[in-house]
């Protein structure tokens, strides 16, 4: 038995492993469909990552300018402890 292939279908992959039999305008609508999909998808994440870059550059700014007021608020105590002992 010899099997000749249809070149007016392909195998497309869905996802998991799993293939669809299209002809060739069922599968270019379907990757069109699906590159809509990946690039909302995309856009979504992008969105999501500069969020939350912006929420670790506030903390750090915050913990930054803690830490300053805590160095400035230590230097002046203990100015005012040592120029109080004399």
């Amino acid at each position: 038995m010899y099997f000749r292939p249809d070149p007016s279908k392909i195998f497309v992959c869905v996802g998991f492993g799993f293939f669809v039999e299209f002809t060739l305008p069922e599968a270019v609508n379907f990757i069109n469909k699906k590159c809509t999909h990946l690039t909302s998808l995309s856009d979504s994440l992008t969105q999501d990552a500069a969020r939350i870059k912006a929420h670790i550059k506030l903390v750090l700014e915050v913990s930054l300018t803690l830490c300053f007021i805590f160095v400035i608020l230590n230097v002046v105590f203990n100015n005012y402890i040592v120029y109080n002992q004399c």
